[in-house]
């Protein structure tokens, strides 16, 4: 069962509880948790509750076919950022799950939550539009969001929109 862990606006990893349900019914399920954030603490969750693996929604389609056949063989997989958290876990390290913004990426995050173009963006930190473009695509990656639409939101969640 491919199961998403954010299941409604109100609830963050009303998943996880999802999860607990349906091994707790069916122990024989194979479940995997899709999720927007690479967060220790829902990683673990996941796995203490019976998810057999745990996959952030960039992943792409080949690597995540691969991980619902591992899954439904009865293995457990990961993406790759996922399976980097899980052995730090294992290694008994506390990984930082969020990656480090620099200044300038936590700029134009806040001009992203605001709604700027990519040229708006340029024209306001002063660089080139290609360059904004660049800086947008690394918020966008290290947010694990597919759309502009999404780093506010994303952005909000972590803090990244206060202004440091």
């Amino acid at each position: 069962m491919l199961l998403d862990l954010k299941l409604s606006s109100d609830h963050d990893a009303e998943g996880l509880e999802l999860c607990s349900e349906i091994l707790a019914l069916r122990p024989d399920s194979n479940v995997v948790i899709l999720s927007t954030f690479l967060n220790e603490d829902l990683l673990n969750q996941a796995l203490r509750r019976g998810a057999k693996a745990y996959v952030l929604k960039e992943v792409d389609v080949v690597e995540l076919v691969r991980i619902i056949r591992a899954v439904s063989r009865g293995g457990t997989a990961f993406d790759g950022r996922s399976a980097a958290l899980v052995r730090a876990l294992v290694a008994g390290e506390h990984a930082s799950a969020e990656p480090a913004f620099t200044d300038r990426e936590r700029e134009v995050t806040r001009l992203l939550a605001r709604g700027l173009t990519n040229r708006e963006i340029g024209g306001r930190i002063f660089v080139s539009e290609s360059t904004a473009k660049f800086h947008v695509r690394n918020v966008m990656r290290k947010l694990g969001v597919h759309s502009r639409a999404e780093v506010a939101y994303a952005a909000g969640k972590r803090g990244l929109l206060d202004q440091n």
